[in-house]
């Protein structure tokens, strides 16, 4: 067999591509991370019958390039870009799943299960792709990343008032008559700040105004936490806690979505909300509850590792060294049953990660 000297040329790039990063070293947690959930480009929900998502895929990419790992980027990006971004505009269907059951003799193949976007996946992933563009000099990238938050204020910016607007937690399925969900969690602030770099207008700064807004307004009275869903009515004089509601078909109670405001918060220059009630309850019982009813703690189920290494990233923040050190710990002692988690793990290093990102 004899080789053109082309042909001869793309197999010496191709091996000295394998070959530097196959030599590259990153850190352990990272390898680890990639092991268990990173295949093919997919990022694997371990505990959710192997599904994949457009947030796990901007998770991916916002881990990748922390760690610098630019081939692993390019495999997330490129897998979320073919398999995901097939609707008319720019956005993401949410959901990669088994289509159907296994039957004798039948595997079921994994495929687009539900069209719908979901924003917090969009925003993360223009977010990771105008950061990886900055970082890397990638033009493609910030084109990409611009063509998502296009499409993000064509498709999802509703108004809430004469002045402000807001951003639909989807694209379908999350307007009721004159009710509107809104989920506190999917509030990306610092994906708002780069979006508006990115876009140099002031839609974004808008959105991002009535969105801090909208957060400390939703807060429970009394423990000052997020909920996981509010319903939010248009047109109000003002955006007061006791105008906003439970959304029919979402808890409305601190738990796994809401304990994400207290992480995209850690990349701000200024915590907006201080998580002094779960410090105290900490302080008290040496653990954290996974969810929050009211002013109830629900001690049935404690917090993931993920919850503990956000919260002593606040602490830090607000100088609570000691006490972020024994958060941290919890952490770190969690997650030695909880690897397998792909939620847990994830919050787990992107709060090591927002950690180390702002100082203020």
């Amino acid at each position: 067999m004899t080789f053109s000297l082309h042909q001869l040329g793309r197999i010496v790039f191709v091996c000295l591509v394998i070959f530097f990063y196959g030599c590259a070293s990153y850190p352990k947690e990272w390898q680890e991370y990639k092991h268990l959930f990173l295949a093919n480009g997919r990022i694997l929900d371990r505990g959710n019958g192997d599904i994949s998502h457009s947030e796990g895929q901007g998770y991916g990419l916002l881990l990748a390039l922390h760690y610098q790992d630019q081939a692993a980027f390019e495999r997330i990006w490129s897998w979320t870009h073919n398999k995901l971004q097939v609707r008319d505009d720019h956005l993401f269907a949410w959901q990669w799943a088994k289509a159907e059951k296994e039957s004798e003799g039948r595997q079921a193949d994994y495929r687009i299960t539900d069209s719908n976007n979901a924003t917090d996946g969009d925003l993360l992933i223009a977010w990771a792709l105008f950061q990886a563009g900055q970082q890397w000099q990638k033009s493609d990238y910030l084109a990409s990343a611009s063509q998502i938050a296009d499409s993000i204020l064509e498709q999802l910016v509703v108004p809430l008032d004469r002045q402000r607007t807001l951003l639909l937690p989807a694209h379908y399925g999350f307007q009721k008559s004159t009710q509107i969900a809104w989920n506190p969690s999917y509030q990306i602030l610092p994906a708002y700040d780069s979006m508006a770099e990115l876009h140099q207008n002031t839609q974004w700064e808008n959105l991002k105004r009535t969105s801090e807004q909208l957060l400390i307004s939703s807060l429970h009275p009394e423990t000052k936490l997020p909920s996981d869903w509010v319903s939010v009515t248009p047109n109000q004089t003002s955006l007061l806690s006791s105008n906003m509601s439970q959304w029919p078909e979402k808890r409305n109670y601190f738990g796994d979505e809401a304990i994400r405001v207290f992480l995209y918060q850690l990349w701000q220059p200024k915590l907006l909300i201080e998580p002094y009630f779960l410090f105290e309850y900490f302080e008290q019982h040496n653990r954290l509850p996974r969810y929050v009813q009211g002013t109830k703690a629900l001690p049935e189920k404690e917090a993931m590792a993920g919850y503990y290494a956000i919260l002593s990233a606040n602490a830090r923040r607000l100088g609570k060294n000691t006490l972020a050190d024994r958060l941290l710990l919890k952490a770190d002692q969690r997650m030695i049953t909880e690897k397998k988690n792909y939620y847990s793990h994830t919050l787990y290093l992107l709060a090591i990660h927002a950690a180390q990102q702002v100082t203020p």
